[in-house]
């Protein structure tokens, strides 16, 4: 099941200080969107080192491909980037039937997440329309705001 339970901000440099360690993150996986990248290596302090353009990231996520993974790793976290985890787009939002594309990328995504043996605690840095459809709540995150989620793949 796919559970909330804690929505909170945090300041980005106590976050970035205790977050991963606290949280015993083995893996850090962002959209590859530039504010989403940014927002990663702000305050988790970490980023992939493969940068896509925002068209090759879309085709990806309109393929379903699984997150391209880069090498990069730092103190035991491997971190990867996602095409999965673009924002919604316009065709999502205006097209009759867009929202299928939309939770049929979420479900890829879910799918690439229940596939990360390994990984018990991932830090995942996207884009607030994108985990509000996700998590099928009325309402959206605030601009950098950290919530902890449970994730069952069999819900």
């Amino acid at each position: 099941m796919k559970r909330v339970l804690r929505g909170s901000t945090s300041e980005g440099e106590e976050l970035r200080a205790n977050f991963i360690a606290e949280r015993s993150v083995t893996l850090v996986v962002h959209s590859p969107l530039v504010r989403a990248r940014e927002t990663c290596e702000g305050m988790l302090g970490y980023v992939s080192a493969t940068t896509r353009s925002a068209t090759d990231a879309a085709a990806e996520s309109e393929g379903g491909r699984t997150p391209s993974s880069s090498a990069s790793e730092g103190g035991g976290v491997a971190v990867s980037e996602s095409g999965l985890l673009l924002e919604k787009t316009p065709s999502e939002w205006v097209i009759p039937g867009g929202l299928q594309a939309l939770d049929d990328r979420i479900q890829s995504f879910e799918s690439w997440l229940a596939s990360q043996d390994g990984h018990s605690s991932v830090a995942v840095v996207g884009h607030s329309q994108y985990f509000k459809r996700m998590l099928g709540l009325n309402v959206k995150f605030g601009n950098c705001e950290v919530w902890q989620v449970d994730f069952d793949p069999n819900w």
